[in-house]
């Protein structure tokens, strides 16, 4: 039960609407009469059911909803429909597809937009969104502000409307594409509040959510306790496995860039979507997320008038629970009725009456860690899922190069024959230079980037090789016979590892790390450098972010190329440019790259930020990508001086199966590993290994075992790379690598994590003089004796998993002390896996657990207990 305090808490909703172009560029009709490509591959799902299972989502569910409410003062929701997505739209209104499904469309939705607030607001408001659907941190400024400002036109044509904020695709957002947006008109942005959390120097990272620790050159915003009316509370009722900065991570912000060039800064309001409740409303709305328990939980924190906590749930609103008719109609009606009887704690509202009311102080300028929502590798900073990475060959790199090269295209074109009008561009009309820009924008549709590895693939990883051929195609005789006076094309800097001298998945990685882009010019490289600075105090501030600053060094990059495998081929992309920077222990680094045509003309990246740890040196080894899936191949690299064999288990050092086996694989004298020679030469030794496709690798464990017998086994701790995705729990006595801690107390600890099935835990094993319990309960409310015959009582449980230290047995037990079957061990730690559906019937969405550590023998007394105990020892 929560305590009715006096400031209410504040709810609003985004609900996202797409879909792509699925051929660039053939219209919505003719893609769906060939299911695929003209003459070519078809989709293995059919376009047709695309389209008529989402009818209500696309005309009239949204507004459904809105009218639920009108007798409350604030109640709204946002709403982003993609450019594509609207242009699918008319084209099926305009050939009548289906009966005429579409015909009136948009209806619904005017209706909705002309609904108004107290406050003034459209209650149904379209925000602007990229047209074609892009990651927007990937894109250069002129091509995320073509893509907005597009998408601006067709919100006007369509909706008569135009809109002040922003949700970017997958709720993707770096503080780099705030000019762009600001140049759009745009004064506020959704993000997800993950990115504020990771920014705290007391977030306690556990890997529940998946994506890799933070880098310290994004921990800018001091600890939460630094922040007034904020607490880091752990969310109860909903899948939340880290804490979450209430308060903090619930208010909008400003955030800012500053421009390298000039020291300028712009800033933009950041209007904080809630990370784990916005993914839970998405299955389902009202009642698949307990809005009163869940939001509840951030009323101690609700403590100031002036900005009181905003909880926005942003999910999908076409697909899954969150685009069903009983998202917007039943649960939506209930969510209603709700709010109305509690109106005096929680209120719905849109953002602009939100912002309106309560407007954020222009001097709370706060850091945004890169980075967009949960699910599918989103949430990562670095924007993995868009950037899958093979040695062998990468779909995704394939089609940013030839994105690259496009981009020189167009913006050459652009110089010499400017584009005749934003609605030329839409309507692919006018001169050649906007119909190549009407191709080209759609190369950056994120969908053929997500589905790699899908049965699909061969259509999606070729869709911006098509895109981009076509815009050349357009204004190949303008750039040939105009001047080049456009520098060199550079993709956005990555690096490898993300985390130098840190962990990633508790894994130590090496210092020195590679930065590598992707460059082309019309008229050749000339030259292509990697700048870098290191700044001892290790904290980005103002002067980090600007070229003039200190000295840099800089290194020449290498470059590679391959065979692009698409149908049809490029006409042309980028090359992989690449150099090493050798990092030394807690120091900042600062670094761009530079790159020179031939014609001297230059352009410069963004500056980029890395914190460098104290941990792994030189002779380390690293691996990409650094969070595989099963289909990814895995390269280990090491670098040194010798050679050797990749001395390699799976799943706890178990042999693999030998379909993965590499050439010249030999299986270890224990039969528990095999070895594989690396490949390579000084200073730099690697080997490939996977794809993994049958699901059955959860975990690679491996040492180097180099040419003179020497070993590097990660003092001590072996390596191990976690197949995300893929959970196979060892029983072996050891913790295994997915596991968190999440709590402790007097030397002892409790492990755990969770698949959506299984749930693994882990405690010290018992020394010779003790017992230990990990103990399960859905109500410990009732005491009852302790078990094995212990003194005192305990909370009762369901099950519990036992460890006696006197000979090393261990069991799980039930509500009954009987022995029950599940997998269990123990050696260096005690630990068990429960299926919670065979335990339980159903998929509990509370548990409690606790650790009992007792004296052996019979009767034995309680000398120790996770988490700390607030009543008497027996008790």
């Amino acid at each position: 039960m929560f305590v009715l305090l006096s400031i209410p808490i504040y709810i609003s909703f985004q609900w996202h609407m797409h879909q792509p172009i699925y051929v660039p560029y053939y219209d919505a009709v003719t893609t769906i009469y060939y299911n695929g490509v003209p003459s070519g591959p078809s989709f293995s799902f059919s376009l047709s059911d695309v389209w008529t299972q989402r009818v209500g989502p696309y005309t009239s569910w949204p507004t459904d909803a809105i009218e639920y409410g009108l007798s409350l003062p604030y109640l709204g929701a946002q709403v982003s429909l993609s450019g594509s997505l609207i242009e699918n739209l008319n084209n099926l209104e305009y050939n009548r597809w289906n009966s005429c499904l579409f015909c009136g469309w948009k209806d619904k939705y005017v209706t909705g937009i002309n609904y108004t607030t107290s406050g003034g607001n459209p209650r149904l408001y379209p925000v602007l969104f990229p047209y074609h659907h892009p990651v927007l941190p990937l894109l250069p400024d002129e091509d995320v502000l073509l893509h907005l400002l597009i998408h601006k036109e067709l919100l006007q044509r369509n909706f008569n409307i135009t809109t002040r904020g922003l949700f970017p695709p997958e709720c993707v957002f770096a503080e780099w594409i705030i000019p762009p947006l600001r140049e759009a008109g745009i004064e506020w942005v959704i993000i997800d509040n993950i990115h504020l959390s990771r920014t705290l120097e007391d977030y306690a990272w556990n890997g529940g959510t998946g994506v890799v620790e933070p880098n310290r050159a994004d921990v800018l915003n001091g600890s939460l306790s630094s922040w007034p009316n904020s607490g880091w509370v752990n969310l109860h009722n909903v899948w939340a496995p880290e804490p979450v900065a209430a308060g903090f991570a619930h208010r909008p912000h400003y955030a800012k860039y500053i421009d390298p060039e000039t020291g300028e800064s712009k800033k933009i309001i950041v209007v904080p979507a809630e990370c784990y409740m916005g993914n839970e409303d998405g299955r389902g709305g009202f009642g698949a997320l307990d809005y009163e328990q869940v939001m509840g939980q951030l009323f101690p924190y609700n403590t100031d008038p002036s900005h009181p906590v905003l909880v926005l749930l942003h999910h999908d609103g076409d697909n899954y629970g969150g685009g069903t008719d009983s998202y917007y109609h039943s649960n939506f009606e209930n969510f209603v009725s709700w709010a109305t009887e509690k109106q005096d704690s929680f209120v719905p509202v849109t953002i602009e009456d939100y912002l309106s009311l309560f407007p954020p102080d222009p001097s709370d300028v706060v850091h945004v860690e890169p980075g967009g929502w949960i699910g599918s590798g989103c949430l990562d900073p670095q924007f993995s899922k868009w950037l899958g990475y093979s040695e062998d060959y990468s779909p995704d790199l394939n089609s940013w190069a030839v994105i690259v090269a496009g981009h020189n295209w167009v913006w050459t074109a652009n110089l010499i024959e400017p584009y005749t009008s934003i609605s030329d561009i839409i309507d692919n009309t006018g001169n050649a230079t906007s119909q190549a820009f009407h191709d080209y924008l759609a190369s950056h549709t994120s969908c053929y980037f997500y589905w790699e590895g899908s049965i699909d693939d061969t259509i999606w990883n070729a869709n911006p090789t098509r895109a981009v051929n076509l815009a050349i195609d357009h204004i190949r005789e303008i750039v040939l016979n105009g001047p080049d006076n456009l520098g060199p094309s550079i993709f956005l800097p990555q690096r490898t590892p993300y985390n130098p001298g840190g962990t990633e998945f508790g894994t130590s990685r090496p210092r020195d790390f590679e930065v590598w882009t992707l460059i082309y010019d019309l008229s050749g490289i000339k030259e292509a450098k990697l700048f870098y600075r290191a700044d001892e105090d290790g904290v980005v501030d103002s002067l980090n972010c600007i070229y003039s600053w200190g000295t840099w060094d800089s290194m020449d990059m290498s470059w590679e190329t391959w065979d692009s495998r698409t149908d049809p081929a490029p006409y042309y992309k980028a090359k992989r440019y690449y150099a090493v920077i050798n990092g030394r222990e807690n120091v900042l680094y600062d670094y761009y790259v530079k790159a020179v045509d031939s014609l001297g003309n230059e352009s410069k990246s963004r500056i980029m930020h890395v914190y460098v740890g104290p941990g792994g040196g030189g002779g380390s080894v690293s691996w990409t990508p650094s969070n595989p899936i099963p289909q990814d191949t895995i390269r280990i690299e090491v670098q040194s001086d010798k050679g050797g064999y990749l001395h390699w288990g799976v799943n706890g050092w178990k042999l693999p199966p030998q379909d993965y086996w590499p050439p010249g694989t030999t299986v270890w004298e224990d039969s528990c590993a095999v070895e594989t020679p690396l490949s390579g030469s000084s200073p730099l030794f690697y080997i490939d290994i996977g794809p993994f496709i049958n699901g059955d690798v959860g975990v690679v464990d491996f040492v180097i075992h180099f040419e003179d017998d020497t070993w590097d086994n990660n003092n001590g701790n072996d390596y191990h790379i976690v197949i995300q995705g893929v959970t196979t729990y060892v029983m072996d006595g050891e913790l295994d690598p997915v596991a968190s801690k999440i709590s402790e107390n007097g030397g002892a600890s409790l492990y755990a994590h969770f698949d959506g099935e299984n749930l693994y835990l882990a405690t010290e094993a018992p020394g010779g003089t003790e017992d230990r319990f990990i103990i399960l309960s859905l109500s410990p409310d009732t005491l009852v004796p302790s078990p094995w015959a212990k003194s005192g009582k305990v909370g009762r449980w369901d099950f519990f998993l036992g460890g006696e230290g006197t000979n090393g047995w261990s069991g799980w037990f039930d509500e009954n002390e009987s022995i029950v079957s599940f997998p269990e061990s123990s050696g260096t730690y005690l630990e068990g896996v429960i299926n919670l559906e065979d335990a339980f019937g159903y998929i509990p969405q509370v548990i409690y657990l606790a650790v009992g550590i007792y004296e052996t023998g019979d009767g034995g007394d309680l000398i120790g207990q996770v988490p700390q105990g607030t009543g008497s020892p027996q008790d």
